[in-house]
């Protein structure tokens, strides 16, 4: 049994390499340049420009299409250099879904694997999944530009716990469990005094997801939280800046319990639950928000 995507990776991705590596060679790079921008090794370019093309058993429009294919990119690559890669990568897979769902790779499947129905759509993404992709990135995208925005100041250390600071944003109105919630893996740090973020990803943050899930269930309109150092620099930038604040103290500890004692005192969105800690625990604050952008306005407005 041969998965669609196996075809793709066989007898397309690779012809679309070749052919790229081909192109930039035309142009007079060297092999080591060319094995930088396709990112594969040198030796793997050098076999790459000895393959003799040969398209027996593939069907000649996908042979075409990856020839196509494999000159945009190279032209890409050869006029931007290392900043081509994201959009070559674009252009690649963008064909790629073209291919796969009904389009040659899938009629290429469905002769070369008995049973498969010419009706098949096994690989045909329905419009709620391209959907949900769009809003997935879109909160990724959010995260980023949330996160660039905040460490472009110099105070944004000062809120940034001991053991990092995590920031998350569910999906809106989708959130089931923790893999409908981005975060930092591992949590933005404070490393000598700069900021340190790997790239956000759904799934990431076990405790923080959990909190966010637990608030759901009470205030649904939530979907995004910073959990943030306690210190007497953020309380007096709260009362200065006039930001709705709600003292809990053990909140990070006993979130569950003190739940209901945050219920009981009828917040409004967006607020800052203040926590000065308790015995084993850092005290760490919580910011709530009803989307990503309001979070990052809330966080900004303590610079």
């Amino acid at each position: 049994m041969k998965f669609p995507c196996e075809f793709i990776n066989e007898i397309y991705l690779s012809q679309i390499r070749i052919t790229a590596a081909k192109y930039l060679y035309k142009k007079k790079l060297s092999q080591k340049q060319i094995s930088e921008l396709i990112q594969v090794s040198q030796p793997v370019i050098s076999g790459y420009l000895q393959k003799v093309d040969n398209f027996e058993g593939i069907e000649l429009d996908i042979a075409n299409e990856a020839a196509t294919v494999g000159t945009k990119i190279g032209k890409k690559l050869f006029e931007k250099g290392n900043t081509g890669i994201p959009q070559s990568i674009e252009i690649g897979c963008n064909s790629c879904k073209v291919l796969r769902q009904g389009g040659n790779i899938c009629r290429f499947h469905k002769q070369k694997i008995s049973g498969l129905e010419d009706d098949c759509t096994c690989c045909q993404a329905s419009k709620s999944v391209i959907k949900l992709q769009i809003d997935r990135n879109s909160v990724l995208r959010d995260l980023r530009e949330t996160y660039n925005s905040l460490s472009s100041h110099d105070e944004f250390v000062k809120i940034i716990p001991e053991i990092g600071l995590q920031i998350i944003v569910g999906l809106k109105d989708k959130v089931r469990n923790i893999n409908d919630i981005a975060g930092f893996p591992g949590r933005i740090i404070n490393r000598k005094g700069i900021s340190k973020a790997e790239l956000p990803a759904f799934g990431s943050s076990e405790r923080s997801g959990q909190l966010l899930l637990k608030l759901q269930q009470y205030l649904p309109n939530i979907t995004a939280l910073a959990g943030i150092k306690t210190s007497t620099w953020l309380f007096k930038k709260i009362e200065e800046k006039s930001i709705p604040y709600i003292e809990i103290d053990g909140f990070d500890q006993f979130y569950e319990e003190k739940l209901q004692e945050l219920l009981r005192c009828n917040i409004e969105i967006p607020v800052i639950i203040l926590d000065w800690g308790s015995i084993g625990y850092e005290p760490i604050s919580y910011v709530l928000t009803n989307s990503c952008d309001e979070l990052k306005i809330v966080l900004s407005s303590l610079f």
